[in-house]
């Protein structure tokens, strides 16, 4: 049996979708006065999440269903891309000393909170 099925991975599709369609662009200002803060290679794009948005109301709506530990290994495997191995690696997101089991913990841990999304999400 896989890992993960194919609603786990429409539930974490809708994840990304909506972080990034809740972002917006932001200005680097360097006083309240809003002066845009130009650096030597010419102004960098930054953005940030939009709160006000539907798209992010609905991801923040979908994560509060999930414990924090499923919350915050769902949005740095699906949204920031980080591996298993490394948050196998970090002691503060599981612990166990054998990297195997860790690894294990975590596919586990981003199982049920995908899981836990598609249902609320329908899928």
């Amino acid at each position: 049996r896989p890992a993960l099925e194919r609603r786990h991975v429409l539930a974490a599709e809708q994840v990304c979708t909506l972080y990034f369609a809740s972002m917006t662009s932001a200005k680097l200002v360097g006083s309240y006065d809003g002066v845009v803060v130009q650096g030597g290679g010419g102004e960098k794009k930054r953005h940030m999440i939009d709160v006000a948005s539907g798209s992010w109301r609905k991801l923040d709506d979908g994560l509060k269903k999930l414990l924090p530990v499923e919350r915050r290994v769902v949005m740095e495997v699906a949204v920031y891309e980080i591996a298993i191995e490394t948050l196998a690696r970090r002691s503060d997101v599981v612990h166990f000393q054998k990297r195997a089991k860790a690894e294990g913990a975590i596919v586990q841990t981003l199982r049920c909170g995908l899981e836990r999304l598609a249902d609320a999400w329908g899928y």
